[in-house]
């Protein structure tokens, strides 16, 4: 009996060491509890074995973060992280700054030829613009980008416009104790003026005071 038990376990163990090889159908297995484990049939060596799968997921069944090699259509689950504060160095050890430096963080997608507003405007209020990150899905169809206040003014020279190549990016970081484009027009918000459909893919951090 003990032989035969230390023989079946021996097979396990080399079966669940086999290489990966060629994915088929999705399936399941039972657990002594009756749960069921999301598993994979992997073929590999002349051998056809079901292999746990191990993804990142939320508490809705269909809330599991992917990994592809095709550009998002914008509908897939992700990751939702935030910053807990920045790091800065002094000739001591580093300390962290709990004030936040932004006040808002926007982002958003555009598909069509539009102005976005990416942040409305407030009484008294201008916008400065900390960052400010503007990409081209690598397949969209490439137009000018202007980059404005809502009362239409160019917040980079009187009509300057910017081109994106598929898959490209266009970005404005700030120099060192600057803001990365002069800020809107007081109780003016910011606004992407694009003449293409895009898509288009935006992330600004901001502050507006």
């Amino acid at each position: 009996m003990f032989r035969r038990r230390w023989g079946a376990a021996v097979v396990l163990a080399a079966l669940l060491l086999l290489p990966f090889g060629a994915f088929a159908a999705d399936g399941t297995i039972l657990i002594p509890t009756s749960q069921k484990l999301d598993t994979e049939t992997i073929t590999g060596g002349g051998n056809t074995v079901e292999r746990q799968r191990l993804q990142i997921a939320g508490s809705a069944f269909a809330e599991i973060a992917r990994v592809m090699n095709t550009a998002p259509t914008g509908s897939e689950y992700g990751l939702v992280t935030r910053i807990a504060g920045t790091a800065v160095v002094s000739q001591g050890a580093p300390t962290l700054v709990t004030t936040d430096p932004y006040t808002d963080r926007k982002g958003g997608r555009i598909t069509t030829a539009t102005t976005t507003t990416v942040l409305a405007g407030v009484s008294a209020k201008k916008v400065y613009i900390h960052e400010l990150y503007i990409c081209l899905e690598r397949t969209g169809t490439p137009g000018n980008i202007t980059i404005q206040d809502s009362a239409s003014t160019n917040l980079v020279g009187t009509s300057v416009t910017y081109d994106i190549n598929a898959g490209g990016c266009l970005s404005f970081k700030p120099a060192k104790n600057t803001y990365a484009l002069v800020p809107t027009g007081t109780a003016n918000g910011l606004q992407i003026v694009t003449s293409s459909a895009g898509p288009y893919n935006y992330w600004a951090g901001l502050r507006q005071e």
